[in-house]
């Protein structure tokens, strides 16, 4: 069941004027409805323009495929999955999955428990690159703090892992997160954790 985590201000880069959204715990059939109608046909159609993969992750629709209606469903049915979203002028504006099941790898936290955000992307009217005047900006950050805010309850320290897509390593590496060899070969992402310290930097920096 979707639940209101609390508010969030997004900066709306049309009017630069701050709008007030909510982030959600839990997906509906508003937001899978959103990511249906609004988010895939224009991520497909941007995803059209380019000949391949690398072209379109130059492009920001390098998740082109991915479904949220299935990661939500998987959510709902998997111990230590849960969904969050941001909700602004009536509209899904960004979405996240994360895991709460995996281990760090970092020799400062190895082996403690963190939270994975196994997904994470805006609303492609969002993005840099895919529209020529993207809207809002901040959700994704908002996003990331949410995934802090989970690390600290689940009594993890604020620590968080993910993989990240190649176009937005350098944005992680701002948030404050560290760049860490993954012993998987079969994972083709580079893997970047924020330790307890700098997870509480971030926190304190978006105050």
């Amino acid at each position: 069941m979707k639940q209101v985590v609390g508010p969030v201000d997004l900066l709306n880069r049309h009017t630069s004027v701050f709008e007030e959204a909510c982030i959600v715990h839990g997906l509906d059939e508003l937001n899978l409805d959103d990511f249906e109608r609004h988010w895939q046909p224009m991520l497909q159609a941007r995803r059209a323009e380019f000949p391949d993969y690398a072209a379109a992750c130059a492009g920001n629709v390098q998740d082109w495929h991915w479904d949220w209606v299935f990661e939500s469903y998987k959510a709902q049915h998997t111990l230590g999955y849960d969904t969050f979203g941001i909700e602004c002028d009536g509209r899904t504006q960004a979405l996240m999955v994360v895991d709460s099941n995996q281990f760090a790898l970092h020799p400062s936290q190895q082996r403690k428990e963190l939270v994975h955000i196994a997904r994470l992307a805006t609303a492609p009217w969002n993005r840099t690159k895919t529209v020529e005047h993207p809207k809002y900006k901040g959700a994704g950050r908002a996003l990331v703090a949410t995934a802090i805010s989970l690390s600290i309850e689940l009594e993890f320290g604020g620590r968080v892992g993910l993989h990240a897509l190649p176009q937005s390593e350098d944005w992680y590496r701002r948030c404050g997160f560290f760049e860490v060899p993954d012993p998987n070969p079969k994972n083709t992402l580079k893997y970047f954790e924020m330790t307890a310290d700098a997870a509480a930097k971030f926190l304190q920096e978006g105050e």
